[in-house]
């Protein structure tokens, strides 16, 4: 009797970790150049982040990453590119970067996605500001979907 609980048990227990796995987007953070290609390659938009290893609001995006499947399910759609404010400085000033967190959202040859006449970013990032960074996602993926279809 004890055998058929603890392999009923078992039985439950991968279940759960299965599905755990099935339902979170693995994402991958490219270099700059490594991103650009790929989203050539795969037709996909860029959402490009400027960071540093001493911004703590720049750890605690990583950290809500990590942790939030509705984060990572709505960055999914993008290649994610990671640009270091510091060792990367004229290429963060491309962008208009003025400090970290900042995200910038890119069409995949890398000019950023408009909306009227201004570029779709969001500066600065804490817990609180997770579902604006999952709403402005969303949006700025529309307007890419939008302008695929017009192309076509």
């Amino acid at each position: 009797m004890r055998s058929i609980a603890a392999l009923i048990l078992i039985a439950v227990g991968a279940f759960f970790v299965l599905f755990s796995f099935q339902s979170s987007p693995s994402v991958e953070f490219y270099s700059y150049e490594e991103g650009l290609k790929i989203a050539s390659e795969k037709n996909k938009p860029i959402l490009l982040i400027v960071s540093s290893n001493t911004c703590v609001y720049c750890t605690i995006f990583k950290e809500d990453f990590e942790k939030y499947d509705d984060l990572r399910l709505a960055l999914s759609k993008f290649v994610i590119v990671e640009v270091d404010y510091v060792r990367e400085r004229e290429l963060a000033k491309k962008f208009g970067a003025t400090g970290t967190p900042e995200f910038h959202f890119l069409y995949p040859n890398g000019t950023p996605i408009m909306y009227e006449g201004k570029r779709v970013v969001m500066l600065g990032y804490s817990s609180e500001y997770r579902q604006d960074l999952i709403n402005l996602a969303n949006f700025a993926y529309q307007i890419y979907e939008r302008s695929k279809a017009q192309k076509t």
